[in-house]
């Protein structure tokens, strides 16, 4: 039983990683599109 809870625990750790790494890469995408919008307002 403690075998299948630590794969859970392992595959989960894995999973957030991904999903931290997408939100990162979108955060990013934003912030550059961002300064190229107030670079064309100024």
């Amino acid at each position: 039983m403690k075998r299948t809870q630590n794969e859970k625990i392992l595959q989960m750790k894995s999973e957030t990683l991904v999903v931290g790494i997408d939100i990162l890469n979108r955060k990013m995408r934003w912030s550059h599109e961002i300064v190229g919008f107030s670079n064309r307002l100024s």
